[in-house]
């Protein structure tokens, strides 16, 4: 039987600490000084390591879509959204995809512009009209920078096997052509590609990690994050809150829940009817356990195959490595700070013998 997760003793990056780590991997898409603060936008992608795809990986209801807008806000980017469920019945076939992506990333150049192929009735309009068309919106898109092009549910794309339920929808359409385009993505182009994940093990590990080679992976929020986000969303909806609401026992209840989650138990109790009975009967901790019941914490095996997924990851075993050295260093500096206090030891021994003679 699952069990949900307990408090951890490991330590587990906060909200906050998650909210930096991406604004940090997308600092070259940075258009107000706040995030270039010392250097201009110039100088900080030059000098920066160019990061063109960054995967946020975690459990339902952690904030990963959060993220991507708090992304695109805080460095004035544009959203392109990618993912499969939305590209479904769109652009049909190879030129209908082709003509998508060209469209969205490639440079607008009437005279250099690669050539697109075009379907029957395309040609039938004329071959001019629509390549005119097609460099008219490139320019629209080059002018938007910077941009964030996003793919949720990203390793649909990498499906090992597609679903019967999900072949209609085709998720696995970008799969081949995603690799060439990042190519053309060159270092002075401020477009960064995000994709989101709550089933990363569901992707092939070799192709999805070939495009995705930043990866940060989101947690369950920990108690202070609970705390903060019970109040702020109760703050929200109800304008004051009593001393009878009992937060702190909220938030050690919660544990294994995600924000999502909270969300919508706040949402299920604060209807208009109980909203307008706060004056007369103020808001209990009681009332949030039945729809928080309701629904399924991140159990611990569940986190236990996120590790286990990101430890197999280039990126996971990059840091294992360096783990692991930093542990050897450390182990060593004790053994040679020991065998320096027995050296000094045996020195005071002998001078100890030589006074008593």
């Amino acid at each position: 039987m699952a069990t949900a997760i307990s408090a951890a003793p490991v330590p587990h990056p906060g909200g906050l600490d998650v909210l930096y780590l991406t604004l940090t991997s997308a600092h070259f898409l940075a258009r107000s000084p706040s995030l270039a603060i010392y250097h201009s936008k110039h100088a900080v992608h030059e000098r920066a390591p160019l990061v063109k795809t960054l995967l946020l990986a975690g459990p339902a209801g952690v904030g990963k879509r959060m993220l991507v807008h708090a992304l695109c806000t805080e460095t004035g980017a544009n959203l392109f959204n990618l993912s499969p469920a939305n590209l479904a019945g769109k652009y049909p076939g190879r030129s209908g995809l082709q003509y998508l992506l060209h469209v969205v990333f490639k440079e607008a150049n009437p005279f250099t512009a690669s050539p697109l192929k075009h379907s029957g009735k395309c040609a039938a309009a004329g071959r001019i009209s629509c390549l005119q068309k097609a460099t008219a919106r490139e320019q629209v898109a080059r002018l938007l920078q910077p941009s964030v092009i996003w793919i949720g549910d990203s390793e649909k794309t990498f499906y090992k096997k597609v679903p019967k339920t999900e072949k209609e929808m085709e998720p696995k359409r970008l799969k081949k052509d995603l690799q060439k385009v990042l190519k053309s993505i060159k270092p002075e182009d401020r477009v960064l590609i995000v994709g989101t994940t709550r089933r990363p093990f569901d992707a092939d590990l070799k192709p999805f990690c070939k495009v995705y080679k930043k990866i940060i992976l989101i947690p369950r929020p920990d108690y202070a994050t609970r705390l903060t986000f019970w109040t702020r969303v109760l703050q929200e909806r109800c304008g004051w809150l009593t001393p009878e609401l009992d937060l702190s026992s909220l938030a050690k209840v919660t544990d294994g829940y995600t924000q999502g989650h909270i969300l919508k138990a706040v949402q299920a109790v604060l209807s208009q009817r109980r909203l307008d009975q706060l004056a007369r009967r103020p808001l209990s901790a009681q009332e949030f356990i039945p729809p928080l019941a309701r629904q399924d914490p991140v159990y611990k095996e569940e986190e236990e195959a996120f590790k286990a997924w990101y430890s197999r990851t280039p990126l996971g075993k990059k840091r294992a490595r360096a783990a692991r050295a930093g542990e050897e260093e450390g182990e060593a500096g004790k053994g040679t700070e020991k065998g320096g206090k027995e050296k000094k030891k045996g020195r005071e021994g002998k001078g100890k013998g030589k006074k008593r003679k």
